[in-house]
C-alpha cells in the first residue's frame, strides 16, 4: 500500500501553539476556525502515515521472530553433546561501559534547535546590557534567568526520552562536571568572556544566552535520576 506523505513547516507548529494558548485562555475567535481547516488534513494524514507504519513493523517483527525460531531449532538439533566449559564470573565492564555511553550521549542537535528557535523569537532577551561586571552579571541571573534557560528548553519530555545512566527516570539536568568548571556560573562566566569581553560596551541579552547553551556543547551535559545527581561530579 502506498505511503502518502504530509509536511509540517514552523509555522504549523507556531500555529498550533497559538491555538492551544487561545483555547487555554478562553479566547474563541476565526482563527480557531481557520486553524482547524487548515491543519486538521494534515494530522489526519499524519496519523494514518503512523497506523501504516506501526502495521508494516509488526508484521516485519513477526516473520523476523519466527525466522529466528526455525533458525534456533535446527541449531539446536545438529548439535553434539559437548562438555559444557566452566563458567566464568559476569564481568561488570558492560554494564559500566553502558552507562558510560548513555553519560555521553551528544545533545548538540537538540542545543542547537533551541538556540534557532531562541533567535527566532528572542522575546525577553532583546534587552541590553552594559556597564555590568561579570560577576554582578553571574549573581544577577545564574538562579533565575540562566535556570529558567535550562528547564525550559530540556522539557519533561525531552528528559523521558532520555533516562539517567542507571536506568531510572530522569529528573535533574547536569551541567556538568564542577571538577572541570563545567557548573552553571562557571559556563555563564564562559559565554560572558567569550562574547562580552568589554563590559563597557552594549550587548543584547540574547547573545549571552546563545553563548551559555553553546558552551553545553563541550562539557558533560547530561541527565539524571534524583539519586545519581547527588553523587554526579
Amino acid at each position: 500500500m502506498p505511503v502518502k506523505y504530509t509536511t509540517f513547516h514552523e509555522e504549523d507548529f507556531d500555529d498550533f501553539n497559538d491555538f492551544i494558548e487561545k483555547l487555554c485562555n478562553g479566547e474563541h475567535d476565526d482563527f480557531e476556525e481557520q486553524y482547524i481547516q487548515r491543519i486538521a488534513p494534515k494530522l489526519k494524514l499524519l496519523l494514518e502515515n503512523v497506523k501504516e507504519y506501526q502495521n508494516a513493523r509488526l508484521k516485519r517483527n513477526t516473520c523476523s521472530q519466527n525466522s529466528k525460531n526455525v533458525e534456533k531449532n535446527e541449531t539446536e538439533s545438529s548439535k553434539q553433546p559437548q562438555t559444557q566449559p566452566q563458567t566464568q564470573p559476569q564481568s561488570s565492564t558492560p554494564q559500566l561501559v553502558k552507562e558510560v555511553a548513555v553519560h555521553n550521549i551528544n545533545h548538540n542537535e537538540e542545543i542547537d534547535r533551541i538556540i534557532q528557535n531562541i533567535k527566532r523569537k528572542p522575546g525577553s532577551y532583546k534587552v541590553n546590557v552594559i556597564n555590568t561586571s561579570h560577576e554582578d552579571f553571574v549573581k544577577g541571573h545564574s538562579h533565575g534567568l540562566f535556570t529558567n534557560i535550562i528547564q525550559k528548553s530540556f522539557t519533561k519530555k525531552y528528559l523521558k526520552n532520555h533516562p539517567c545512566a542507571c536506568g531510572n527516570p530522569s529528573v535533574e539536568r547536569c551541567h556538568g562536571l564542577r571538577s572541570n568548571n563545567e557548573d552553571r556560573q562557571s559556563l555563564i562566566r564562559k559565554a560572558l568572556a567569550r562574547v562580552w569581553p568589554d563590559t563597557s560596551k552594549q550587548i543584547m541579552t540574547l547573545d549571552i544566552v546563545v553563548a551559555f547553551l553553546e558552551e553545553h556543547k563541550d562539557t558533560g551535559f547530561t541527565f539524571k535520576c534524583h539519586s545519581c545527581h547527588q553523587k554526579y561530579d
